[in-house]
């Protein structure tokens, strides 16, 4: 029996020593913090000072994360202490967004507001010639890029966009436009002409080389009210309503062209000619061509008095 009890005895401290050897391995704690100062190595319960680094620009402390956070003194001040556990340690400063600065160029907007603020952002006016393209930089929280005048959630600490601006498109030049001809049968488009204002002589005047009458609301070529009536030839000079050119053979080109008159305010529009005679049909072409040896007691031009 007493050499039983003393083996047990022995293997009993043995099993004790080889527990004291193993655990003196643990009393030496690894600690490494991220964004902070304090990493090293410590006893077992030692209490170790920890402090994080200086936030970032528009940003402050949040907390401490990492393995065994529950050491921590208070995980919500960036300057504590942890007592030190066993094992190998890592713990880690956060930061949080607490303001964002924007800055726009050429525009308004500029500022610093709280995060995920929603700001007007406006364009400046463009140059002349210019017009306003698209908004441009840290564009991630812009409503609309495309429009000079929209919204932004600010949502960084520090916002740089700016406003563009491209050359306006050159509109194609208009095509001339051609007197519109009245047409056969629309007397409602005419109003009565008044002789006595605007009438002029019967004969042919000399207008530019050639003998011409000129004649309004002629119901016999333009379907006019109240018959037709001469239209006075120093009207027809001042307004530049008929027109001549000759061409080196002698030919004459002639072109008639709408006009207001000066003395009653009708408004007239240019319906065609007749050559030779009264009796020939109306021709509508404007400019009309004349040979040189039809020039004399040949022409006759046409218009009439319309509505506003």
């Amino acid at each position: 029996m007493e050499k039983l009890v003393n083996r047990l005895s022995k293997i009993g401290l043995f099993s004790l020593c080889q527990f004291i050897i193993a655990g003196c391995d643990t009393f030496i704690c690894s600690l490494e913090v991220t964004k902070g100062t304090g990493s090293g190595e410590y006893s077992l319960t030692e209490i170790v000072s920890i402090t994080a680094d200086e936030p970032p620009h528009n940003y402050a402390f949040d907390q401490w994360i990492g393995t065994n956070v529950d050491c921590i003194a208070d995980v919500t001040e960036p300057e504590t202490t942890i007592v030190m556990p066993a094992g190998y340690i890592q713990i880690e400063a956060t930061y949080r967004l607490v303001a964002c600065t924007m800055v726009v160029e050429y525009g308004t907007g500029s500022g610093t507001y709280a995060p995920n603020q929603t700001v007007e952002i406006s364009a400046t006016a463009p140059v002349s010639g210019y017009e306003f393209d698209r908004w441009v930089g840290d564009v991630g929280g812009i409503a609309n890029v495309n429009q000079a005048t929209t919204t932004i959630v600010v949502n960084q600490a520090d916002i740089i966009i700016g406003a563009t601006y491209k050359a306006k498109a050159t509109p194609p030049p208009s095509s001339p436009t051609t007197p519109t001809q009245i047409p056969y049968g629309t007397s409602t488009a005419f109003v009565p002409g008044n002789k006595t204002k605007d009438g002029g002589s019967t004969v042919y005047t000399y207008i530019s080389g050639m003998d011409v009458r000129l004649l309004a609301n002629d119901g016999s070529k333009i379907s006019c009210i109240n018959g037709w009536y001469f239209i006075s030839a120093s009207i027809i000079k001042s307004t530049g309503a008929f027109t001549v050119a000759r061409s080196a053979n002698g030919d004459a080109v002639v072109t008639g062209h709408d006009f207001t008159s000066p003395s009653s305010g009708l408004h007239y529009q240019f319906a065609g000619w007749t050559v030779h005679s009264s009796s020939s049909p109306l021709v509508r072409s404007n400019p009309l061509v004349i040979a040189n040896a039809e020039l004399h007691n040949t022409l006759r031009g046409y218009w009439a008095t319309v509505r506003d």
